[in-house]
């Protein structure tokens, strides 16, 4: 029997979580014969390998040096599925063992293309952590029907829980059709996931459902040297500029709706600004010129929100001080990681 999902686990220098994050797909309560087990990592192992191939399971090896970022092994592992709809899994996450039951009868539905879970945040023991959760969104998307203003911004809140690679499925032939594009993400999967849905002419779903377990631990790239400041700033140059740069790629997508095209401009321009602040050379007027845009842009889709008042006076503060706006982020950043 052909699977019906393929669960692709992306699995990075690491060792110590990956199987558990195997044992986590294999004890799912949907028949076996539904789905398959990809991994794609990026190191070899015997006692892992050995252990993979034992249990019937794709071991895909991808060689450090030209492995490239998330979006890279993603790919690789897609063209490897058989199944219809794919679910993404960190090797060092977890899934509940109901999950891919509940993917199976939602994705029953050929109106839906992506579909994505809340999920339980634990520690390095597996122990759940209530009171490091957020509150867990739960809309639709229908393309028969105009965004409405509580997903529009959703999708504008970079505190809002939907991200996280790992709680993601999506049909394959969404993927597929932009594949080329999505294999030079290196950090912003998630988003392209969305953007790719959004722009499909298919529906939508963000579900209050906990299927999926997020783990923090100290190796977490976005939990990594927050409390020495420079390590900070000289990370978060680099990751900004990498998200700015995918989100660049992401504008390549042709979306046909306006209204959601104006939202992906909007997200790109908030990347842009992020890459500004953190950016070697403090350039506070192109700073300036894209703070305007972005205000511009939202004024014009009827948008006076937080958000849009926040970037206002960040841009006038980032005249009188880069660094003062540089510490800003930081002890947001601080603060955020520290609640988990």
């Amino acid at each position: 029997m052909r699977p019906f999902i393929s669960v692709i686990i992306i699995a990075y220098t690491r060792k110590q979580f990956i199987m558990d994050a195997i044992r986590s797909v294999q004890k799912q309560t949907l028949d076996k014969e539904l789905y398959e087990i990809i991994v794609v990592k990026n190191f070899r192992d015997k006692k892992i390998d050995n252990w993979i191939n034992k249990n019937g399971i794709k071991n895909v090896y991808l060689n450090p040096l030209i492995a490239g970022g998330i979006g890279c092994k993603a790919i690789i592992g897609v063209n490897k599925a058989r199944g219809k709809v794919i679910c993404f899994l960190e090797d060092d996450d977890l899934f509940d063992e109901h999950k891919l039951e509940i993917i199976y009868k939602i994705f029953q539905n050929n109106e839906v293309c992506l579909y994505h879970n809340a999920y339980f945040v634990i520690s390095r023991n597996n122990a759940i952590d209530e009171g490091r959760e957020k509150t867990p969104l739960k809309f639709e998307v229908d393309h028969n029907k105009q965004l409405d203003a509580n997903a529009k911004n959703a999708f504008l809140d970079s505190n809002a829980p939907l991200g996280n690679n790992s709680s993601f499925s999506v049909r394959k032939n969404i993927i597929k059709a932009e594949a080329k594009l999505l294999k030079k993400i290196k950090f912003a999967f998630d988003a392209s996931l969305i953007v790719l849905a959004l722009g499909s002419g298919y529906n939508l779903i963000f579900d209050d459902k906990k299927l999926t377990l997020y783990r923090v631990h100290d190796t977490n790239f976005s939990l990594a040297q927050v409390n020495d400041y420079h390590k900070f700033i000289k990370k978060w140059q680099i990751f900004s500029r990498e998200n700015y740069y995918d989100w660049a790629k992401l504008r390549q997508i042709r979306i046909k709706d306006k209204k959601i095209d104006s939202l992906i401009y909007q997200n790109f321009l908030l990347q842009k600004l992020n890459y500004l602040v953190y950016a070697k050379q403090a350039r506070r007027t192109a700073h300036l010129v894209n703070s305007v845009k972005f205000v511009y842009v939202n004024l014009k889709d009827g948008n006076l929100n937080r958000k849009v008042i926040e970037r206002f006076f960040i841009a006038v503060l980032f005249l009188i001080s880069p660094t003062a706006v540089k510490k800003l982020f930081y002890f947001a950043q601080f603060k955020k990681i520290k609640s988990f």
